[in-house]
């Protein structure tokens, strides 16, 4: 592995092996003032080379010129001095120019990554999920919470419903058990009052008929010569009777049917209703009616 040296503005740069010194010359490293070798892409530092004040070589003349030794000796230490004040100059003059540079590409390509990769993310990481636990814990606890809350209240409701439905059936009992009562007593005076009504009704046209079956009887039986005509007169023409059936037809014409109107009209020799008002039989009509010559067969 050799060794490789290259002079740039007085300073001679030692590069120790040969992919340093390869690097250099094919781009892929650059080489500042300061000897340090540096990738040309990713500004990383490679290595820091050795160098040097580079010496100037003493060409001979043609005629030669004898020095004294003292006068060489203090020659050469100007030349270093003066080639060290050269270097120290260009060094300050660039130093702030390539020093700024130089840190700017290590805290962007070593510093930052590092501190956003090994520090940031790792306490980001570390703090978010221990907020999202406690975040979760408080979430839980306030689940817990409304569940209880909840339970508690569902609770009261349905007791307070059980309540408002056991006093609703309570109403509701006492209610049917009036109803049915009030139902059993109506239903008594009903059934009493539609039995009388019935009864009523069936002695109404029980007097209905019973009067034109008399009525018509008898005058059959008198046209026949079965019965005089004061027997006749005497049964047709009592006012009780007469008035009874009267009131009965009055108060419900219905009682009776077409048929027996038609009878009766047919032996009173007119109609019974006149403009719809019923024309009440009289004592004096039956008595005219017998005392005529005798009717024609019924």
């Amino acid at each position: 592995m050799a060794k490789h040296e290259i002079e740039r503005d007085g300073i001679i740069y030692t590069f120790p092996d040969d992919e340093s010194f390869r690097m250099y010359n094919q781009g892929v490293a650059i080489l500042d003032r300061r000897g340090r070798l540096i990738n040309s892409k990713t500004k990383i530092l490679i290595k820091i080379l050795e160098h040097r004040v580079a010496t100037k070589q003493v060409t001979p003349t043609a005629k030669q010129v004898f020095v004294p030794a003292s006068n060489i000796d203090q020659t050469l230490k100007q030349e270093v001095v003066d080639g060290a004040k050269g270097f120290a100059r260009k060094f300050i003059s660039e130093i702030s120019t390539e020093g700024a540079k130089g840190l700017a590409n290590w805290f962007v390509h070593e510093a930052m990554p590092y501190l956003v990769y090994e520090k940031i993310v790792p306490t980001y990481k570390k703090f978010k999920a221990q907020f999202e636990a406690n975040q979760h814990s408080l979430d839980k606890a306030l689940e817990e919470q409304k569940e209880t809350s909840t339970s508690s209240k569902q609770l009261k409701a349905q007791s307070k419903i059980k309540q408002q439905d056991k006093m609703s059936l309570t109403n509701e009992v006492q209610e049917k058990r009036t109803h049915l009562t009030s139902f059993s007593v109506n239903s008594s005076k009903s059934d009493s009052r539609n039995q009388a009504a019935v009864q009523e009704y069936t002695e109404q046209q029980r007097i209905a008929f019973h009067f034109i079956v008399q009525f018509k009887g008898l005058v059959t039986r008198y046209n026949n010569g079965e019965v005089d005509l004061q027997d006749s007169v005497k049964q047709l023409t009592d006012r009780s009777v007469i008035a009874q059936f009267n009131q009965t037809i009055e108060s419900n014409p219905n009682i009776i049917g077409m048929t027996e109107y038609n009878e009766l009209a047919r032996i009173l020799g007119r109609d019974l209703f006149q403009s719809g008002k019923y024309i009440p039989i009289k004592a004096d009509e039956i008595k005219q009616l017998l005392a005529n010559t005798k009717q024609e067969e019924y």
